[in-house]
């Protein structure tokens, strides 16, 4: 039994052959590191929209749990309040959104067999807020 964040763990080690050993190496897949370099760019396919990019998080290649990623989860606070959706797919690092006229908080996390990993987030701040808007010869 080993201690992981206060949670005991057993472990049951197997031999492929007959030889015994007196070590053995113990990796736990927990949860996934937050996605680095979470930025956003242009989109140059669209002017009226942004688009989120990211690398994939590191993960474990360990026996009985999918370390793959099988979506990133995405939230935002567009609206005013937070909302959250998931990607397709784990090859997608990106994702456009509408270009927001306010301050924007965007999160991505990693979700694989292990479940859902930490957040990075990234504030999105327009370039030209205008707080006065002046109509000329409006009738």
């Amino acid at each position: 039994t080993v201690e992981n964040n206060n949670t005991g763990v057993q472990c049951i080690a197997v031999s492929d052959n007959n030889g015994f050993s007196e070590t053995a190496t113990f990796i736990i897949q927990g949860p996934l590191a937050p996605p680095p370099n979470l930025t956003i760019v242009d989109n140059e396919a669209d002017a009226c929209s942004i688009k989120l990019v990211w690398s994939a998080p590191f993960t474990l290649d360990v026996s009985g749990v999918d370390p793959d990623i099988s979506t990133y989860t995405i939230c935002n606070n567009i609206t005013g309040y937070y909302t959250c959706s998931n990607t397709s797919g784990s090859g997608v690092m990106e994702h456009v959104f509408r270009r927001p006229f306010r301050y924007v908080e965007f999160r991505v996390s990693a979700v694989n067999g292990a479940g859902q990993g930490s957040e990075s987030s990234v504030v999105y701040k327009p370039d030209n807020i205008s707080t006065n808007v002046i109509f000329e010869n409006a009738t």
